[in-house]
Parts: C-alpha cells; sequence; structure tokens
C-alpha cells in the first residue's frame, strides 16, 4: 500500500474509480449516454482493438463516456454558482497578447525604454536581444492567451494599457519590465468554453480532495465506501 502512495498509482486508481461513480450519478440516462459514448466507440475500434487494451464494448463504453458525465455531473452541481465563481475569476478568463523584455537593471530598462520611444530601435529586436525570460526565444512576444497563464503581476499591467501601449520601465518579480499591449479580449460569462472550464476547474478541486480523503481513510486501515466519496458534498 506505502509503494503505491508513494508512486501516485493509487491516488491515479481512485480517482479513476470516482470519475467512473460520478459519471455512474450524472442527470443522463443509459440511451443518452449510449448515444454520446458510441461514436467514440467506433472511433476508438478503428485505431486499435480494445481487447488489446482489456476492454469489453460495455467497458469500453464505460471508459469513453466518463469524462463527458464528470462534465455533466459537475454542471448539475454547481451551475447555480457559476456566475458568482465567474465574477471571482473574471480577469483569470480575459485574453491579451503582447511584447514583453525583462531585465535586471533598472538603468538598462530605461535605456531601452528610450529606444524603443525615440524609433532607434524595435521592441522585438531589443527583446531577442536584452530579455533575460524565455520571452527573449519569441523576440519578446507571448501570443494571445488567458490572463491566469501570463507570468505574475504582468496582468495587472497589461489591463492598465490600450492596445500599442508601451509601458515605462516597471518592477516584475526581481526584473524590470518593458511591456507593450497588442490585443486584450475581455471574456464573457455566456461563453461556453468560459463555463466549461470554470466547471472543470471546481471539479478537479473538489476531487483532489475527495481522493486525498478517501487515501487516508485507506492508510488507517478503514473501509472507503462508494457513498462516502461519490455522495461528498461539493
Amino acid at each position: 500500500m506505502l509503494s503505491l502512495t508513494t508512486s501516485g498509482l493509487l491516488r491515479q486508481a481512485i480517482e479513476g474509480w470516482i470519475r467512473q461513480q460520478l459519471a455512474n450519478e450524472a442527470p443522463w440516462g443509459p440511451e443518452e449516454r449510449a448515444a454520446f459514448a458510441e461514436p467514440e466507440v467506433e472511433r476508438y475500434k478503428s485505431k486499435r482493438s480494445p481487447a488489446k487494451f482489456g476492454h469489453s464494448d460495455a467497458s469500453l463504453l464505460l471508459h469513453l463516456s466518463t469524462g463527458e458525465g464528470c462534465r455533466l455531473w459537475a454542471r448539475a452541481q454547481w451551475a447555480d454558482q457559476l456566475s458568482s465563481l465567474y465574477l471571482q475569476r473574471k480577469s483569470d478568463f480575459d485574453q491579451a497578447s503582447c511584447s514583453l523584455l525583462r531585465v535586471s537593471s533598472p538603468d538598462l530598462a530605461r535605456e531601452l525604454f528610450f529606444r524603443i520611444r525615440s524609433g532607434e530601435a524595435s521592441f522585438n529586436a531589443l527583446a531577442a536581444q536584452f530579455s533575460e525570460g524565455p520571452e527573449r526565444q519569441t523576440a519578446g512576444r507571448l501570443p494571445k492567451q488567458p490572463m491566469a497563464r501570463l507570468p505574475h503581476g504582468l496582468p495587472a499591467v497589461l489591463a492598465s494599457l490600450k492596445p500599442g501601449e508601451l509601458t515605462m520601465p516597471c518592477q516584475l518579480g526581481p526584473h524590470w519590465a518593458l511591456v507593450q499591449l497588442h490585443e486584450l479580449d475581455a471574456a464573457r460569462f455566456d461563453d461556453p468554453a468560459v463555463q466549461d472550464q470554470l466547471l472543470s476547474d471546481q471539479l478537479s478541486s473538489w476531487l483532489s480532495g475527495a481522493v486525498s480523503h478517501a487515501i487516508s481513510l485507506l492508510v488507517s486501515g478503514d473501509d472507503v465506501v462508494a457513498d462516502t466519496v461519490a455522495h461528498a458534498d461539493p
């Protein structure tokens, strides 16, 4: 038991089992589940043999419908909380693209700022030459992405800029940074992708707690009963 716990296999196995229980409790009937999974089953069979991976037709249908079942279960649990969750995390879902240049020296940052502003050199050429962050490999360009994925402190800077605007040198962590905003798209609550991500994050957080609780019961020698996990309060 200890070696399984240490290796992470126990956590993986328990999470897989819990996900199956949630999919079974999702608000869909056998016909709806089969209608969703059958095209997935055919695609799976066209690429590999189910028997080779230990699947019967029934277990394969269960396996391929578990993810959608968990999504439906999560929506049933947290649909009425999505609006407040969105307001708490809206800035995480706003998307932005920008150019970033980070250096350790504030004096160098000021010099580079004036070179860019005067037109002596382009932002991206200087980022490719001087930037000390991984953005140097892309000449400072960061593609459009959710603000939550950007380096710490950068979203707050971008939120204060207009497209095309260049900042004065500002401190980002241990570096002095120049930032130029290219594009900023505000998230919308009615975007299905935003709602799905909110539900996915809620489910992941709940699963982490449920799996940890199940492991603690197993390690302590207690029984893990399906109702303890699958019916735990979200």
